[in-house]
């Protein structure tokens, strides 16, 4: 299951799983460089960045909030 990180607040964060359920971690056991919209894999208890899904997700908002704002050019 992939976590999107929501927001990160002193020594908690919030992340969201694929259904939209929220789930409260330590910052602690998140991997170095996480940040707010990274996204994220639990693998046997472990946090994994997944670099490569983070940019999908931020290139399709790019392309809706593009398109929203009326600029139909394609990427």
């Amino acid at each position: 299951m992939k976590f999107s990180i929501d927001r990160i607040d002193q020594e908690k964060a919030v992340l969201e799983d694929e259904t939209g359920a929220r789930l409260v971690v330590e910052v602690s056991v998140l991997p170095p460089g996480a940040r707010e919209g990274s996204v994220l894999t639990k693998t046997d208890g472990v946090f994994t960045l997944v670099p490569e899904e983070e940019m999908r997700r931020r290139k399709r908002l790019f392309r809706r909030l593009r398109r929203l704002k009326g600029d139909n050019r394609q990427t």
